[in-house]
């Protein structure tokens, strides 16, 4: 057995799996100090041991060995071995969980300027009752979101406040100068502090009128507003660092009706994510 690779793979699954020495040698009927020595190659387990190991981890042997290494698995391979043995509900939580964990996971190597996402050509649907999933690459957007049923049931659906607040961004969203105003601040030529008259010279937009979505965009918590007093005068200074769920919601609505109309992939059925009715029929006039 090569010690030296062995070695530094238990290390790397055990800190990976964020467990202490002692907390392995529990989970595998050994000490601490025995699970130290394999880390410091002072002794090797062995091949009953060996596979107690592996089977701990989900890895082969081979790969403990360093013989073989997990990264020659293909994406696809690798998220079916997360998957491997949930049934629907829990492969659903599992993908939600990679989706949510994929960032964070690989935040600390993100530095610089992103490169654009490959034009993969590809539209992919899975939709089911409690889950839809929708991904999508192609020259004008590239996204990948996920919905799942809440444990709520999206009760937020049937409260008056909540359907007012959702309107209310609904309508600013449907003026296409808000739309126009919106895009220019998500982009890299908008600095993170600008007046309504600097919005205004750069869309072609009214300065009253940036003056007034400028204020709704507030109110959406797109933009923050303090008034700076030059002189006798004073001016309406606004500052945005953007917002991913407002410009993922007008890449979305682009998506859906400027897109194709066809999937490359598509699973699933009639998409239900509520159970139940909704509402009480107290609305119905």
């Amino acid at each position: 057995m090569n010690e030296i690779k062995f070695s530094q793979m238990l290390i790397f699954l055990r800190e990976k799996a964020g467990l202490t020495q002692e907390q392995l040698g529990d989970a595998l009927g050994v000490s601490g100090k025995t699970v130290s020595k394999w880390e410091n190659g002072a002794s090797a387990p062995d091949l009953s041991m060996l596979e107690a190991v592996a089977d701990h981890f989900g890895v082969e042997t081979d790969v403990l060995l360093g013989r073989k290494s997990d990264e020659a698995k293909t994406p696809r391979e690798l998220i079916r071995t997360e998957l491997s043995g949930l049934d629907a509900d829990g492969a659903a939580l599992k993908l939600f969980q990679l989706a949510r964990e994929s960032v964070p996971a690989s935040f600390g190597r993100i530095s610089g300027k992103v490169s654009a996402v490959p034009d993969l050509g590809i539209r992919n649907s899975c939709s089911a009752e409690g889950f839809y999933n929708f991904n999508v690459s192609s020259e004008d957007v590239s996204l990948a979101i996920m919905l799942m049923r809440s444990r709520s049931n999206f009760a937020f659906l049937a409260d008056e406040t909540s359907l007012e607040r959702i309107s209310e961004l609904m309508r600013l969203l449907s003026d296409t100068d808000a739309i126009r105003i919106c895009a220019y601040i998500h982009s890299t030529a908008c600095s993170l502090s600008f007046t309504a008259g600097h919005v205004s010279r750069m869309t072609g937009v009214s300065e009253e009128k940036c003056a007034e979505l400028l204020d709704r965009f507030c109110k959406a918590e797109l933009c923050t507003s303090e008034t700076a007093h030059l002189g006798e005068r004073s001016v309406e200074v606004y500052e945005s660092y953007g917002s991913g769920r407002i410009f993922a919601l007008i890449v979305l609505a682009y998506e859906h009706m400027c897109g194709k109309r066809c999937y490359d992939h598509h699973m699933g059925g009639k998409l239900k994510m509520i159970e139940g009715n909704v509402g009480d029929g107290k609305g119905e006039k």
